[in-house]
């Protein structure tokens, strides 16, 4: 945060009285209803209106035109406090917002169903784009990380980077004992490392003789077995190899491509020209994937990402929702306020 701060990452009205010609951008991943009910009002009191994707515009001129009054809200992940916080919120003030969804996940328990999502895209109060189709990490090395257990099933929840031998789409519930290799977004420019299985096989067999007692002992005994797996797998090679690069390309053209046709399938009348990448991570190769397939805005973290012309959209900043309350008006929240409030949230982890 600091970083960024020093840098001047930081949209002009965090530090400053007015909103400048960028149009103010928020992304939110949970929220209670006290927190995004006060933001709203902040909102409202002081005159500011909402827009959706519909309402941008390539033309930066009338961009910055709409801009005056205007803020994009955006949520991400598509978790079920869209449906039972924001939306009806969003309905009571007059307001809209974009949700950013990986399709992969909906119907998940945790997550909104596909009905909620109808419902809401009909209503005009939330606008659905594109946060890829999986929203997966991949490993991208034999290193061993960590074990699939139920200590850490509840950490990674998507996350988890263990995928399908196939696909290579996330595993919803894999075996304890699975190891988890070292990994990055797989929607960066890291190659995805494919297991043979033989570790996998090895370390599930030893949780299903030993998995009570692995749990009970702790991280302890977790060390242990890690140590044992490192020397499996000194003695019997390095256990997989590097997808490809055709391979890579093709894993990241379903990812962008699967996601925006089961956004425009499920949803009618519906066209997705937005993509939020997950965890503000990116690389060229995603990048060339979204021109290809056509998006038109690309949003990101706080930090611009190298474009390339060729490319042909527009990369939009973001800046967490604790920064709404920092916007000018009546009842401005003060400096401090919005960067504890992300520091707790970071500390608590989240998804993005």
């Amino acid at each position: 945060m600091l970083k960024a701060a020093f840098k001047g990452y930081y949209p002009g009205f965090v530090f400053g009285s007015r909103t400048g010609r960028e149009m103010p951008v928020f992304y939110c991943h949970h929220t209670e209803k006290a927190v995004f009910s006060r933001q709203l009002a902040h909102l409202k009191n002081n005159g500011y209106q909402t827009a959706i994707i519909a309402d941008l515009d390539s033309d930066t001129s009338e961009a910055a035109d709409l801009s005056k009054k205007n803020v994009l809200l955006t949520f991400d992940d598509g978790y079920r406090d869209l449906y039972t916080i924001v939306y009806p919120l969003l309905m009571k003030y007059g307001f809209r917002a974009v949700a950013f969804i990986s399709p992969y996940w909906i119907d998940e328990p945790g997550y909104i169903t596909w009905k909620q999502a109808e419902e809401m895209e009909r209503s005009g109060v939330i606008d659905f784009q594109s946060h890829s189709y999986s929203h997966a990490n991949i490993p991208v090395s034999g290193k061993v990380v960590d074990l699939y257990d139920p200590q850490i099933a509840d950490v990674f929840k998507k996350e988890v980077p263990i995928l399908t031998a196939d696909e290579g789409l996330p595993v919803k519930r894999p075996p304890y004992g699975t190891p988890v290799y070292e990994f990055a977004s797989g929607l960066s420019d890291r190659r995805r490392f494919i297991s043979n299985g033989n570790l996998e096989e090895w370390l599930q067999n030893v949780y299903r003789e030993e998995g009570t007692r692995l749990s009970a002992a702790g991280t302890g005994m977790k060390k242990e077995v890690l140590k044992r797996s490192r020397m499996f797998q000194a003695g019997n090679g390095p256990g997989g190899v590097l997808e490809s690069e055709a391979q890579q390309l093709e894993r990241l053209r379903r990812e962008v491509r699967r996601s925006k046709a089961a956004i425009e399938e499920k949803l009618p009348v519906k066209k997705v020209t937005a993509f939020a990448c997950p965890r503000h991570q990116f690389g060229r190769l995603l990048f060339q994937q979204l021109h290809d397939a056509g998006f038109i805005w690309v949003f990101c973290g706080l930090v611009p990402p190298p474009m390339d012309p060729h490319w042909g959209f527009t990369a939009v900043r973001r800046v967490n929702a604790d920064f709404i309350l920092r916007l000018p008006g009546s009842g401005r929240d003060g400096m401090a306020g919005p960067f504890i409030r992300k520091l707790k949230t970071r500390m608590g982890a989240g998804s993005t």
